[in-house]
């Protein structure tokens, strides 16, 4: 069975702003070892973030989303579910990998780290999915 894992937007942004293991991680999804998953609300606030935050212009932030649409798989999502995280984006990242039967929610958000496990969706640091990853 293959790894299918949801990175949260945090992840996204350290990627394209720092490199390291967040873009570690894109990399091994570009090269096949494990299936990226991704949905609308989550590249919208990642073009969001890199925007506001990041002084990205709008076509600057819209590449670095199509880098992640070309190599994920997009799941569409209801967007009802709500209370699990105090976060309302995180519950969108929730909504993603319950809909897409991943295993993995890769973070640094503490408060879905603190959660830990969601109906059986492991949530880890980027870290810990790259060991994983490198186990194979």
């Amino acid at each position: 069975m293959e790894r299918k894992a949801v990175l949260d937007t945090n992840i996204y942004i350290s990627a394209f702003l720092f490199g390291g293991i967040p873009l570690k991680l894109i990399e091994y999804a570009i090269q096949g070892k494990f299936i990226l998953i991704v949905s609308q609300p989550i590249l919208e606030e990642f073009k969001e973030k890199l925007v506001e935050k990041f002084n990205y212009s709008l076509e600057e932030a819209k590449k670095a989303a199509e880098v992640i649409i070309e190599n994920a798989l997009l799941v569409k999502i209801s967007g009802t579910l709500k209370g699990i995280s105090i976060d309302p984006d995180d519950n969108l990242v929730m909504d993603t990998s319950k809909i897409s039967d991943a295993q993995y929610i890769v973070t640094g958000d503490h408060h879905l780290l603190d959660i830990k496990e969601y109906k059986g969706i492991k949530i880890i640091k980027a870290a810990e999915f790259l060991n994983l990853l490198e186990k194979i």
